[in-house]
Formats: structure tokens, sequence, C-alpha cells
């Protein structure tokens, strides 16, 4: 799984974890293991707010590639609140 974060500013807190295809996301387990080669879905189909609405959850050869939202807060560092790409 590839996976890029995008920072937001936001209240919350994002722990994930991956096992095979399906990420855990503050204790919600999202099976992506439907995606099939080639294909792609809006992440706003995932149902998930860490999920970015406008980038796609798609499966390119055997990996996954998605975009979450990594929550910061007014005061955190600006090259973790303003990064040049995602991380």
């Amino acid at each position: 799984m590839k996976i890029k974060l995008w920072a937001c500013l936001m209240d919350g807190h994002l722990e994930a974890s991956i096992s095979g295809d399906i990420i855990t996301i503050n204790g919600e387990a999202i099976d992506l293991s439907g995606i099939p080669s080639g294909f792609r879905l809006p992440g706003s189909a995932v149902g998930n707010r860490f999920f970015v609405e406008s980038d796609y959850v798609e499966r390119i050869g055997k990996t996954l590639h998605l975009t979450l939202r990594l929550p910061v807060a007014w005061d955190s560092p600006e090259e973790l609140r303003n990064p040049a790409e995602p991380i």
C-alpha cells in the first residue's frame, strides 16, 4: 500500500495500521481488497473522513495507492502544515 499524507487543519488524530489490503484508521477497519488492478474510485466512496475526497483510491499492479488527511494544528511546524507536496 502506498499512502500519501496531506496536511489538513482539523481536530482529532490519525492512527492507522495496515494488514494486507485492510487499512485500520482510528479503530475502523476498511477492506480495500475489492479494488481490482487498473481500477480506481474516488476517496469519497470510502466513507471515511480521513480519505481525501478529491483524490483516488486505486490499484496499480498489486499496490493500492491512496491519500489520507494528516491532522495538523495551527501551531504545528511550518514544514508539516504547508508541505510542498504530500508527505
